[in-house]
């Protein structure tokens, strides 16, 4: 019985993401960090463990982000629109 309790709390302790998105508030790149493993704890710990990586660089994870911070992302840049027109204006191939 007590083995039986053990095994069904670590197969909850497994429910839960384990992808994080990143931010960087500066140049609004985003980051995804996913785990890859065989287990859902196992994923969380590798998604933690680049998004710690990240976040020493500057970047934010997305959930804690501030309201001013994500209306600035939201806002599209210049270079973003000079990237979508270029990329608008490449000839369709026949």
């Amino acid at each position: 019985m007590k083995l039986l309790l053990i095994f069904l709390l670590i197969l909850l302790t497994g429910c839960g993401s384990g992808m994080v998105i990143l931010v960087n508030p500066k140049t609004n790149e985003r980051i995804t960090c996913q785990g890859r493993a065989a287990h859902p704890v196992l994923n969380r710990i590798q998604a933690s463990d680049c998004a710690g990586q990240y976040e020493a660089l500057g970047f934010i994870r997305a959930e804690n982000l501030t309201p001013e911070q994500k209306e600035q992302i939201s806002k599209p840049t210049a270079q973003r629109i000079e990237q979508d027109i270029t990329i608008r204006q490449e000839p369709v191939k026949p």
